[in-house]
């Protein structure tokens, strides 16, 4: 019904392998040149490959979408979901879908944090493809440097001005 199918598919052998890609893919980024959010952010998300528990991987790739989208406190799910799907979307339906999509996958979030339900393995999946290209479209878009500030690139997402004195 006119939604948007997953741009990959994995299968068992596939996903086990795809922690082995990723580092392949990020160990060619000089490690002197990373901001402390972007590396704390790439650290949080190689640990989530090896926890092996699935509510903790999914705490902690939620907990990157917070590093990059949070602002003291406030707003945080509407933050992630807004600024997520404005770095990651193509165009509006898919920027639509990722937003409906994140909803979902922030609420299962809150119902394991506050009243311990079980986090499916399919969502844990659906999370880490959102986190994955976030950390890429950053990476593509050099905020990860020292020399851009990732504060501005989640302001200018979330649509955030200030006025000057």
């Amino acid at each position: 019904r006119g939604l948007i199918k997953p741009w990959y598919s994995l299968d068992e052998e596939q996903k086990a392998e795809f922690p082995h890609w990723y580092i392949s893919t990020f160990s060619k980024l000089s490690q002197n040149n990373l901001n402390d959010k972007y590396q704390a952010m790439l650290t949080m998300y190689d640990m989530s490959y090896l926890i092996g528990l699935c509510e903790a991987e999914y705490v902690m790739l939620c907990t990157i979408l917070e590093m990059l989208f949070g602002i003291e406190h406030k707003d945080i799910t509407k933050n992630i979901v807004k600024g997520t799907s404005k770095l990651i979307g193509k165009n509006a339906k898919e920027k639509r879908y990722i937003r409906n999509q994140l909803v979902k996958l922030y609420d299962v979030r809150s119902r394991y944090v506050h009243d311990g339900k079980k986090i499916p393995h399919e969502n844990l999946f659906q999370l880490r493809d959102y986190v994955r290209r976030t950390l890429l479209e950053i990476l593509n878009r050099e905020y990860h440097t020292f020399d851009k500030s990732m504060e501005e690139l989640r302001d200018t997402l979330l649509g955030i001005f200030y006025k000057k004195d």
